[in-house]
């Protein structure tokens, strides 16, 4: 049981490096014009974005599942802990909630593009990912200074 981990990340660092090379050296399936120059299209761009996809889904899965797991054996033993231990999950939530309501739901121009998928939703779920992504390293870089203040004020 306990090499199953390891497998896994074999498993898994092994079916990245095959796309990853796949999509390096899997050739070219034509080009586009943007911006009035032809670029190339890799072959194997879907598989790589499905892959991202199923990565991404594969680390939120496990990441809610060990935290409800958490909380499960939390609350067993001291349900004060427990409680004190969805702080931080609310707070992601909440971020994450306002920072969808502050984005803006406007066309996005790009050039080269014409469809209709940069607008309404998908244009708003964008800016939630860019201003959660800021906040959260603001917050990093806030944390970080403010513990090395607390040790410094400490000694």
């Amino acid at each position: 049981m306990k090499s199953l981990p390891k497998i896994s990340l074999w498993v898994l660092f092994g079916l990245s490096l095959l796309i990853g090379l796949l999509f390096y050296f899997g050739g070219n399936s034509g080009s586009i014009q943007s911006g009035g120059e032809a670029i190339e299209m890799p072959t194997y761009v879907n598989p790589l974005i499905y892959w991202a996809y199923f990565l991404i889904i594969l680390t939120i899965a496990i990441t809610i599942g060990f935290l409800i797991i958490q909380f499960i054996l939390k609350l067993k033993d001291d349900s004060k802990a427990a409680l004190k231990s969805l702080v931080a999950v609310v707070g992601v939530a909440l971020l994450i909630i306002v920072s969808f309501f502050l984005g803006s739901s406007e066309p996005i121009q790009i050039t080269g593009y014409e469809g209709t998928d940069n607008s309404g939703f998908w244009a708003q779920f964008t800016d939630m990912c860019l201003f959660s992504m800021y906040a959260l390293v603001i917050i990093a870089f806030l944390s970080i200074f403010a513990v090395g203040l607390f040790k410094q004020v400490k000694k």
